[in-house]
């Protein structure tokens, strides 16, 4: 995880979200200006879960390469139909918990 920041006036950005679902016309920017949030030591380096903390934006950095090597995959990753991540609540997948991710090169 690279860091968390506190969304600000989160009751707005909420209303704008269930209204029209699109974080770019809810101006995230506008909203994603709060206080940093330290990263936990036990959450730090290399995983495949991270814990998210409400009422935040959270960056993370995501390697894709195999685990047992810095070998590179033997498809191409960028090809479509692409990936999808998600949040483990299953009620959270009408709540952008659970979106496309189109990797470029």
């Amino acid at each position: 995880t690279l860091d968390q920041t506190e969304l600000v006036n989160l009751e707005e950005f909420k209303a704008c979200m269930n209204k029209i679902n699109d974080a770019i016309k809810c101006n995230l920017s506008k909203h994603a200006c709060g206080k940093k949030q330290a990263v936990p030591v036990h959450e730090q380096g290399w995983k495949n879960v991270y814990k998210i903390t409400p009422g935040y934006v959270t960056r993370i950095l995501v390697r894709f390469s195999y685990v047992h090597a810095n070998a590179s995959y033997p498809f191409d990753a960028t090809a479509e139909p692409g990936y999808v991540y998600h949040c483990h609540i299953l009620d959270h997948e009408d709540n952008i918990m659970m979106r496309p991710l189109k990797l470029i090169k």
